[in-house]
């Protein structure tokens, strides 16, 4: 199973193509409010800083496993982190 979906490729069964649901990634307020670098949030999931990277600039979007597992280290759930943008305007 991969990792992470690429949001920056269209695939055309329209599973997962993200450019179609505007969301937002909170990793970054969530994880500096821990304490946490990139690197040591890397450590912590098995993977690498540039993975945290791209995931916190919404570069690609993880499966809901490694979702589930950001979300535990941030003591959080996966809705606080990945807010669709109609939630978080108030327009929904």
């Amino acid at each position: 199973m991969s990792e992470v979906t690429n949001t920056s490729n269209s695939n055309e069964s329209g599973l997962n193509n993200l450019k179609q649901i505007p969301y937002q990634c909170n990793i970054i307020p969530i994880r500096q409010a821990l304490g946490l670098t990139q690197s040591s949030l890397a450590r912590e999931l098995g993977t690498t800083e540039s993975f945290v990277c791209m995931v916190e600039h919404e570069k690609y979007y993880p499966v809901l496993e490694m979702r589930i597992r950001i979300a535990r280290i941030l003591k959080t759930d996966t809705s606080a982190i990945w807010i669709l943008k109609e939630e978080k305007d108030g327009t929904n």
